[in-house]
Parts: structure tokens; C-alpha cells; sequence
């Protein structure tokens, strides 16, 4: 039995022994959503685990993706905006952080590009600098050995927020999530050191990372 699969621009083909037993597994379809709005509420008034909002007074910092990541912000910033505004936040208690790693940064006006203007116009709003080590915070070592710089603004807040996309990651198993603080936010040292990790062989796409503590892969002599 012949199998026949897209690959890159075109197909490759994989002959099966006669008499084995093929199982096609096919994604499940979930349509989309009448009004995305609608389910962002559902999940910010209704949130899986127990989540404390922020209180009135507090200081809040959001990490966001940078423009290399598809993320609807359009859908997801303003029922979150409006939940925090219910609890007696004001606008000018919430910093936006553009959480880029070692990406290039984005200039003020590029922001447009992955902010609505009336999020813009209401919030403060800044870019993250892997560079800028006098905007980042030291906070240790890991168990692996990874040095954690973190952005200063984003530690000293009072509440912390992660909004960004969940996807298959080449080496991490899956992007997104707490990454978008945790490289997204870290300086250069911190990312560099955790991405070298990538030559770990249980570094795998779509896995969970299973990389031994304490295991770095040996530096090559080049």
C-alpha cells in the first residue's frame, strides 16, 4: 500500500506493507465563533481554577505578544480591560509590555499594528529591550542553570498578566502561555542559555520538556 504525503511544496510517498491496518486521525472541526467576544467574557468572568482578579489599587503589567505572533488582540484585550475595570482598576494602573525576547523591538509606531487604537489612546504602553540591563531584574538561577533576568517593570507590578497564543513549538513542546513572560520578557542572557537546551534530546515538538535537571547539552568546539 502506497501512502502519499504533502511535504514542503510537494509529496512524498511511503509504501506500507500489504495486510497492515491504516488509521486515518483527523483534526476535530470546531466552528467559528458567532461573536469571539462573547466567549473571551464567558472565560474572564468565569476562569478555569480559582483566579483572583486584581484589586483597586494595585499596579498591573500585561505581557502581549510582538507582531511575529498572530494574536487577536481586538478580541481578547477589551472584555479583559472591561473585567479589570469592574474590580475598580484604572486605565492608568495597567501597563502594556510588548514581550519581544531577543526579537527586534518594536518602534511606537508600529504599535498600531498589533493594538487597537483606543487601547493606544487609554494605556500606557512599552516595548521590552533583552539589551536594557538596567531594566531587568535578577531573580536567581534556575535548576538547570539558566540565569533568570526578568523585565524590571513587569516584577515590580503588583498583579502579572499573560495574554498571547498556544502553539506546537519546535523544541519546547509548545509555545505560549507563561513563555511569553518567561522568554518573551527575559533578557538576552536568560533566553540564550534556555534556548541552547534545544539540543537536549528530549527537546521535542509537541512534547511536554522532559529535559533532566541539572543535564545541559556539552558546548561544541567550534
Amino acid at each position: 500500500m502506497q501512502l502519499k504525503l504533502p511535504y514542503g511544496n510537494h509529496h512524498v510517498a511511503a509504501e506500507l506493507p500489504e495486510g497492515r491496518t491504516v488509521y486515518y486521525v483527523m483534526p476535530m472541526n470546531h466552528p467559528p465563533a458567532d461573536d469571539p467576544a462573547v466567549l473571551v467574557r464567558q472565560a474572564v468572568y468565569n476562569p478555569l481554577g480559582d483566579v483572583l482578579p486584581p484589586r483597586a489599587g494595585q499596579s498591573v503589567a500585561i505581557a502581549i505578544n510582538d507582531k511575529t505572533r498572530p494574536v487577536p488582540h481586538e478580541h481578547l484585550l477589551p472584555p479583559v480591560l472591561q473585567g479589570m475595570r469592574h474590580t475598580g482598576l484604572r486605565d492608568e494602573d495597567v501597563l502594556f509590555i510588548i514581550a519581544t525576547g531577543t526579537h527586534p523591538r518594536m518602534r511606537p509606531s508600529e504599535y498600531g499594528s498589533i493594538l487597537p487604537s483606543e487601547i493606544l489612546d487609554a494605556y500606557r504602553v512599552v516595548c521590552h529591550d533583552a539589551h536594557d540591563e538596567a531594566n531587568l531584574a535578577t531573580l536567581g538561577q534556575t535548576a538547570r542553570g539558566t540565569p533568570v533576568h526578568i523585565n524590571r517593570d513587569y516584577m515590580a507590578a503588583d498583579y502579572r498578566i499573560v495574554i498571547g497564543n498556544i502553539e506546537p513549538h519546535q523544541f519546547q513542546g509548545f509555545s505560549g502561555g507563561v513563555k511569553s513572560a518567561a522568554i518573551g520578557l527575559a533578557g538576552a542572557e536568560t533566553i540564550n542559555h534556555n534556548h541552547a537546551m534545544m539540543r537536549c534530546e528530549n527537546a521535542r515538538l509537541g512534547e511536554e520538556s522532559r529535559i533532566r535537571r541539572g543535564k545541559m547539552p556539552k558546548k561544541s568546539a567550534a
